[in-house]
């Protein structure tokens, strides 16, 4: 594999670059698909120009249009400061296994608190069924309140 940077030259109305002579490259011709921004060519011509633009077109392409939306995802995510999408921060939800439930490590959940309305003085506060049973008092105003659930 060569992985190198090349300076393109003018050569009338086109652009030209030079390949490296460790390619083996045919004098008769070279197969080569492009598009506006990515070329593929085989230097040996054994491939057929039609094959490599199939090639090319359903493989390398959406390929790299995929790479390419990655990268400025991340690059986007990254930059510190500014104002950035709320995409940028999107993470893929994961799921939960069939027939159990999916509680975080540490976490016990509490009593069940239900929130209760005075219906004489309509101030609101919290209120432990399981520890206290279903008779209460208003805290505020001290009017009996029996929950019906």
């Amino acid at each position: 594999m060569l992985s190198t940077v090349r300076k393109p030259f003018v050569i009338g109305q086109s652009k030209g670059i030079t390949l490296p002579a460790a390619m083996q490259i045919n004098d008769k011709g070279i197969s080569m698909a492009a598009s506006d921004r990515l070329i593929i060519m085989d230097t040996t011509g054994e491939i057929p120009h039609e094959a490599l633009l199939q090639f090319f077109t359903n493989y390398v392409e959406p390929a790299f249009k995929q790479w390419q939306e990655g990268r400025e995802h991340k690059e986007t995510a990254a930059r510190p400061g500014g104002f950035r999408p709320m995409e940028a921060e999107e993470q893929t939800p994961t799921q939960a296994k069939p027939g159990r439930v999916a509680i975080p490590p540490g976490f016990f959940p509490g009593p069940l608190v239900y929130e209760v309305t005075c219906p004489r003085c309509g101030r609101r506060f919290g209120w432990d069924v399981a520890g206290y049973g279903r008779k209460l008092y208003c805290f505020y105003c001290g009017m009996p309140i029996e929950l019906i659930l």
